[in-house]
């Protein structure tokens, strides 16, 4: 299920459906950083095979973006 639109609309379904049972699409280093940032390390994202490591290492805390990195 793809999920788009305000954050109302996905915190609906979160709450409904349940985090663990959700994937959101995270096209690029800044949409999957902001999951992260705002959902936790946990959070199921749907990114291309090339962006794994980092994904990976952004959850682990050992990669950031420019703009994780100026909180």
């Amino acid at each position: 299920m793809l999920i788009r639109g305000a954050p109302m609309c996905r915190q609906k379904f979160i709450n409904e459906i349940g985090m663990d049972k959700l994937m959101f699409e995270a096209a690029n280093p800044d949409v999957f950083a902001w999951y992260i940032k705002n959902y936790g390390a946990d959070v199921n994202l749907f990114v291309d095979h090339s962006q794994i490591v980092q994904l990976e290492c952004l959850r682990a805390g050992i990669w950031g973006t420019k703009k994780s990195e100026a909180r």
